[in-house]
């Protein structure tokens, strides 16, 4: 029995660390709205990403990547008219869930405060 919990543990584990789809809501700080967004796996290195509620797309490409956290570049591929080009996310994983992502977005690097952040939940498809 023992080496059964042992294998789901690893089993679930190594499923949310290679997930390649997420949902999740973002928060705006300065206008005090939320937006959706989902995300899904390019490659092992950029997502591309959908704002289905502002209209907007975009595509997150890692700039730094260390055991503890994960920094993006987002480039948008449209709504430039509705959305802010070339951001920095900051992604760590949530010490609740291991399924769970938390964001923050700067406006640049270097930035102290994020002027937006949220929550992304892996997609188990």
């Amino acid at each position: 029995m023992k080496n059964i919990l042992i294998f789901l543990s690893i089993t679930l584990t190594s499923l949310c660390y290679s997930q390649s789809n997420f949902l999740g809501v973002g928060f705006q700080k300065d206008i005090k709205e939320s937006w959706d967004l989902s995300l899904k796996k390019i490659d092992s290195k950029s997502f591309k990403v959908i704002y289905p509620t502002i209209p907007c797309t975009a595509i997150w490409t890692v700039v730094k990547e260390t055991n503890d956290y994960l920094v993006y570049k987002e480039k948008l591929t449209s709504g430039l008219d509705r959305c802010i080009d070339n951001g920095y996310i900051f992604m760590v994983n949530d010490t609740f869930s291991k399924s769970t992502k938390r964001f923050y977005i700067f406006e640049k690097a270097g930035d102290e405060n994020p002027y937006a952040y949220g929550f992304l939940e892996a997609v188990f498809n």
